[in-house]
């Protein structure tokens, strides 16, 4: 397979498996990491911040909301200013699933570093950021 976005989807797909089997004993999913390390930040993270951070559509941010509450990762309140405003709190097992999740994501990394070369993985992530920075092509392009 020689295009570029076939193969980050795959890989993509592989690493979600991969972190999947990782961290299965705790209950964590994949989509779950990047909500328990914002959410374990000294303030938290709204509901707005992580949908533009994530780029979670709503019904997918309450699913994955929802199933960390249950698990007791993250609570939800409204912002005292703004009652409007939901703010996201990872609890303290929350965090430390996160921690987890992080240490088992870097285990990756490394795993990665040795067989590529950090050069190859520098690479990978300009790749990465320059890919972010591209508007999609319309149907005039």
């Amino acid at each position: 397979m020689a295009s570029l976005v076939l193969q980050v989807q795959q890989t993509a797909r592989l690493f979600d498996r991969m972190l999947e089997s990782m961290l299965a004993e705790i209950g964590v999913l994949s989509a779950d990491v990047p909500v328990l390390l914002v959410a374990a930040g000294p303030r938290g993270v709204t509901l707005s911040e992580l949908k533009a951070a994530f780029g979670y559509r709503p019904s997918t941010l309450s699913a994955i909301l929802l199933r960390l509450e249950e698990f007791g990762y993250v609570q939800r309140s409204r912002e005292a200013l703004d009652g409007r405003v939901v703010i996201v709190r990872a609890t303290e097992i929350g965090a430390n699933a996160g921690r987890v999740a992080l240490a088992r994501i870097e285990l990756i990394e490394r795993r990665i570093a040795i067989r590529a070369g950090k050069r190859a993985v520098a690479g990978t992530f300009a790749v990465l950021e320059a890919s972010r920075s591209i508007r999609p092509p319309t149907r005039y392009d």
